[in-house]
């Protein structure tokens, strides 16, 4: 991600994300709200680009040709 001026250059951030998190992570960013009249499954990780927290997410579901894969990240990336 490049942010000049609010992200530093050659940060590396290894949390936990995924592209169901952008629409949360710009609403949060423009100060709009999520529509209210649906389940949004992503989460704000706007945190992650700015202050290196730890990401909101505890687990993750992840399909690929093998299957859906439960869990950590540490035991998603060891399949």
């Amino acid at each position: 991600m490049w942010a000049p001026g609010r992200s530093p250059a050659d940060t590396v951030c290894d949390s936990l994300a995924s592209t169901i998190d952008l629409l949360p992570m710009i609403a949060a960013l423009t100060n709009k709200p999520l529509p209210d009249d649906r389940s949004i499954d992503g989460v704000d990780i706007s945190s992650l680009l700015f202050g290196g927290a730890k990401s909101p997410r505890e687990e993750f579901l992840y399909f690929n040709n093998g299957g859906l894969l439960e869990g950590s990240l540490s035991e998603i990336g060891s399949c």
